[in-house]
């Protein structure tokens, strides 16, 4: 949280998404009650935590799929 330089009690979704795609990246969510201890410290739900979770794997998927879309044009 530290990253993004926002006190919890003032950051909006998209503070608290940079901070879930951290922690995801650091491989924090493969750990037992990752989860609940997140939404704990973010104020949110864990619902909440998963619905950024979802989010943020959208993006990657849609940032995917456009570079592969890319890719195709190139070669083919």
């Amino acid at each position: 949280m530290a990253a993004v330089q926002v006190p919890v009690e003032q950051m909006q979704k998209r503070h608290k998404l940079a901070v879930v795609g951290d922690l995801k990246e650091r491989g924090f969510f493969m750990l037992k009650e990752s989860v609940e201890t997140a939404a704990s410290a973010l104020a949110v739900t864990r619902f909440t935590i998963y619905n950024y979770l979802n989010e943020i794997d959208a993006q990657v998927d849609a940032r995917s799929h456009s570079r592969s879309a890319v890719g195709e044009d190139v070669q083919g």
